[in-house]
Formats: C-alpha cells, sequence, structure tokens
C-alpha cells in the first residue's frame, strides 16, 4: 500500500495538474491504489489532503534553497543563482495553483501565506546578515528587515510576460535585473566585484 508521503507526492502532483477545485478524493484514491475509505483515515477530508500536499510543495522548496546554500560560497552568489535558475514553468504553475487555492480555500490560502512566507522572511534576513558578516553587504545606512520584506513581495510576482507596445517583457528577467540594482546598492566595493563578476561569467 502507498506510504502517507507517497500519496502526498501523488496528491501534490494531481492537484499541480488538474486544480485544486475540480480533483476529487476518489481521483486522489484511484491515481494512488488504494480504497477512498483507506484515503479518508489519513486525510479527514480534501481541504486537509489540500493543506499537506502545501506544506509539502513548500518543504520541495526549501530543499532547494539548502542544495543552493551547499553548492554556493557565499551569500551574492547564492541569491544571484537561485533568481537566475529558477524554472519560470514551474514557478508560474506554482503561482496559478496558489491562486486557485486562494479563491476557493481562502482560510487555508490566509494561513498558507501567514506561516511560510514568514518563514522565508526570516531566511532572507539571515542572508542579508550573513552577507554583512562575509564584508558583502554595508552594515550601516540600511534597515535590512524591511528589505527583506520588499524583496520578498517582489519575488513572489509570477513570472508570465506582459506587453508594452512591441516588447515583450519577461517578469522573471524583469526581477533579476531589480534585484541586482537593489544588491549593488547594499553592496560593499567587495560585494559588487562578486555581482559584477557573476554577471560577467553568466
Amino acid at each position: 500500500m502507498a506510504t502517507r508521503e507517497q500519496i502526498l507526492e501523488t496528491s501534490l502532483h494531481l492537484f499541480l495538474q488538474r486544480g485544486c477545485k475540480n480533483l476529487t478524493m476518489d481521483e486522489v484514491a484511484s491515481e494512488n491504489g488504494i480504497s477512498k475509505r483507506t484515503l479518508y483515515e489519513m486525510f479527514k477530508d480534501k481541504s486537509s489532503l489540500l493543506e499537506e500536499s502545501i506544506i509539502s510543495l513548500h518543504e520541495k522548496k526549501r530543499g532547494m534553497v539548502t542544495h543552493y546554500f551547499e553548492r554556493h560560497e557565499n551569500v551574492l552568489e547564492l541569491l544571484l543563482d537561485s533568481m537566475e535558475k529558477g524554472d519560470e514553468k514551474i514557478l508560474d504553475t506554482h503561482y496559478q495553483f496558489m491562486m486557485e487555492v486562494k479563491k476557493y480555500y481562502p482560510e487555508l490560502h490566509r494561513r498558507f501565506i501567514m506561516t511560510f512566507q514568514m518563514k522565508q522572511y526570516e531566511m532572507l534576513k539571515k542572508l542579508f546578515y550573513k552577507g554583512c558578516e562575509d564584508g558583502y553587504f554595508r552594515k550601516e545606512g540600511v534597515d535590512y528587515d524591511s528589505l527583506a520584506y520588499s524583496l520578498l513581495v517582489i519575488c513572489n510576482r509570477t513570472t508570465d510576460t506582459t506587453s508594452f507596445g512591441d516588447v515583450r517583457v519577461n517578469h522573471q528577467q524583469a526581477i533579476m535585473r531589480t534585484v541586482v540594482i537593489i544588491l549593488r546598492g547594499i553592496s560593499t566595493v567587495k560585494g559588487i566585484e562578486t555581482i559584477d563578476n557573476h554577471i560577467k561569467n553568466n
């Protein structure tokens, strides 16, 4: 029989593929090769299954951050590379999924946003202060708590494109350019050199 973790993995895929409104518990049970009764013994209703699936999605993203930490020598490289290497299709799918959750499960969405964006906020502050300790960011004249919040708002935008006349602007690219400008503004000489080298090499 499928484990709880396997059921959550399958359910997350189904929610992202079919949407939280259209997916039924019968379909979830069928896809996992279990009875509907067994499914309800593990999850009291679809809302509970959806909430745990969203938590699973967030944990995957946290795993990506941990992976980035292991691969980079400093926080600037980490921040820049994580912005550049983001899979736009996946990010956009997650955005659309969360907008559907917000529409049909507003209380669940509110709890998710309050809990997990706060964790993102704390992580971003940690990166900024680590950058200060390592000499990449200026230690004075910057409110890093407010900056972390502002950057979080910017980075949580969708990644589709917008047209301005004949010009099509990709939001991911626009966000990346904005982040580079912000990071240069708070960086020391050492930090600016790191940013310039990163741009040159990538």
